[in-house]
């Protein structure tokens, strides 16, 4: 299969007009892009533009700012939509930052104390598989304490599995 060229986007004074220079390599099969803000370390909203690679099994990441692929995910076999939390393009646009969801608290451990949680309203996007039927969870928040898992899968929802009409 060819791969993917994505390159840096040519800004025009025609909305509907986007060109590309400068090619970069994405993963094989790239079949939808999507536009949709990340939470930078300052805990904004930033745009970016996700593709999915079906035949690669991969999302790639453009930074539409700096004209970079930032991140390569491998995800499960045959990817083929995304959706993402709730946002607000105007508040994306004006490079707001992303609101806290009400505080929340889990408990560790048995009998340990409770654990407070600042999570941001706007922090993940869901990738949905059409080989295998399952959903995996990519977070979008770089503004967490913790880094490691930015632009990463964080969770897996269902087992993943043949659809019946094809065993």
């Amino acid at each position: 299969m060819d791969r993917g060229v994505l390159g840096k986007p040519v800004l025009h004074d025609d909305a509907d007009a986007l060109s590309f220079t400068l090619p970069y390599t994405l993963d094989q099969g790239p079949s939808r892009v999507y536009l949709a803000p990340i939470v930078n370390g300052d805990g904004d909203y930033e745009l970016r533009v996700f593709v999915v690679c079906f035949d690669g099994s991969a999302i790639d990441i453009f930074n539409p700012g700096t004209g970079v692929v930032e991140a390569q995910i491998a995800v499960g076999q045959g990817p083929f939509a995304m959706a993402f939390d709730p946002w607000d393009p105007l508040d994306v646009a004006l490079g707001r930052q992303v609101p806290s969801a009400p505080p929340v608290s889990f408990t560790p451990a048995k009998g340990a104390a409770p654990v407070p949680l600042t999570v941001k309203k706007y922090r993940f996007a869901y990738v949905a598989s059409f080989t295998n039927s399952f959903v995996q969870v990519i977070d979008l928040d770089n503004s967490q304490p913790n880094k490691a898992t930015f632009e990463s899968i964080v969770y897996t929802l269902g087992t993943p599995s043949v659809p019946v009409g094809n065993q």
